[in-house]
């Protein structure tokens, strides 16, 4: 079968990526103190880090709120706010990035939706890292290394698979 040409936008430009990614779930965002925590967290990883803000169990117009919420933070504190699988929030709500899972729009979309805003995807194997990176993506997360509660009974992939993913594409 063959594919369809996939002509998507470069990727943009994107003078430093963030080195550290601060991960939430729905348990931490749920907090009465979440935006003061998380504008906190942006303030102490300044223009180096990135806050994602993942929960997949709260309704868009919640999340939508968060990230509003912590829009301003962006620009007091250098640090990035990515939305994880909403490019829609993350347009919305003026974010820096959005993080594509398995479940998301392919990159390719997303590029084309957003041409923009940086996209980081999620990857389980080397050909989803080189299609996501052919696709336009600005960085990949390597899905998880280590045994992990949040893959129960799954093998983590290992560091024979970082190894191969980083030698397989040129995108971090």
């Amino acid at each position: 079968m063959l594919e369809p040409t996939v002509n998507t936008p470069p990727a943009p430009a994107v003078a430093t990526l963030p080195v550290i990614h601060a991960v939430t779930n729905d348990e931490i965002v749920s907090r009465d103190d979440f935006i003061d925590v998380a504008c906190a967290v942006m303030a102490a990883l300044g223009p180096r880090g990135a806050l994602h803000l993942r929960a997949g169990r709260l309704p868009a117009a919640r999340l939508q709120n968060l990230a509003g919420g912590l829009e301003a933070a962006q620009a007091i504190t250098g640090a990035w706010l990515v939305v994880n699988d909403r490019v829609d929030l993350a347009l919305g709500t003026r974010a820096r990035g959005a993080q594509l899972t398995s479940r998301s729009l392919r990159v390719a979309d997303a590029r084309r939706a957003a041409p923009g805003l940086a996209l980081g995807a999620s990857v389980h194997s080397l050909e989803e890292a080189r299609v996501a990176a052919s696709e336009g993506a600005t960085w990949l997360v390597a899905g998880h290394v280590f045994a992990s509660a949040t893959h129960p009974g799954e093998e983590g992939r290992g560091i024979t698979f970082l190894r191969a993913l980083t030698s397989a594409v040129q995108i971090p």
